[in-house]
């Protein structure tokens, strides 16, 4: 018997960014009690950072159950139908049984590897950032990856957003709009001090920000 923790259920997968998966007690590499969901956050050259979720996800738990109830259904059946195939007396009824347990298991394994199971929807996508506390810059990169934003706005926003950082000094919220980079009156009218990001964003046809949604205000000057 072999006991001990092992990660199952990989769901939920970010694009370029992470996938989440159940920690478990497992017995002979079997699943039996989830223990934790941890998002596995992608840094590139194969460098993996973790975060854990504060309570379990249950698609999660039930996939990495159904997968591995599938492994040993389609291991049994195909050898019931090789029992079967090979048996002196001809084909039994178990064989035929097994046989299509086999096929059926399969179907089901291959299929909770399907995109619809495999990759998060926006909705979730952002679920997970905001629960393991990722930055702006990770939700403009959700947008963009999802098709929310244009890739060309995304661009600019984490150019922004770059240039926020690598600024020397962090003066008060209302002393940031005089380090924005210089735009014509028509573009400036898209951009403004988002009260809740509290940096520089661009508005949508709403007036929102493109990245929390939040209303932006429009200068006073362009007002």
């Amino acid at each position: 018997m072999h006991f001990g923790t092992r990660r199952y259920g990989k769901v939920d997968q970010i694009p370029g960014l992470c996938h989440l998966t159940t920690e478990f007690f497992a017995v002979n590499w079997f699943p039996l009690i989830p223990l934790r969901t941890v998002a596995v956050l992608e840094k590139g050259d194969d460098e993996l950072e973790e975060a854990g979720l504060p309570k379990l996800l249950w698609k999660s738990v039930f996939v990495a159950w159904a997968r591995a109830l599938l492994v040993v259904v389609a291991t049994m059946g195909g050898l019931l139908g090789l029992i079967g195939l090979f048996a002196a007396s001809g084909f039994e009824p178990g064989g035929t049984i097994g046989g299509v347990a086999c096929v059926f298991a399969v179907a089901g394994l291959l299929a909770s590897y399907s995109p619809f199971i495999r990759k998060a929807n926006y909705q979730q996508a952002c679920r997970v950032a905001a629960a393991i506390g990722l930055d702006g810059d990770t939700q403009v990169r959700i947008n963009i990856e999802y098709g929310r934003i244009d890739p060309e706005d995304g661009a600019a926003l984490l150019e922004d957003s770059a240039r926020e950082r690598a600024a020397a000094s962090a003066g008060p919220l209302a002393n940031r709009q005089a380090s924005a980079p210089a735009r014509s009156p028509a573009e400036a009218r898209q951009f403004g001090i988002c009260p809740r990001c509290e940096v520089e964003r661009k508005r949508n046809f709403e007036d929102a920000c493109l990245i929390c949604g939040a209303l932006i205000p429009a200068p006073k000057s362009l007002s």
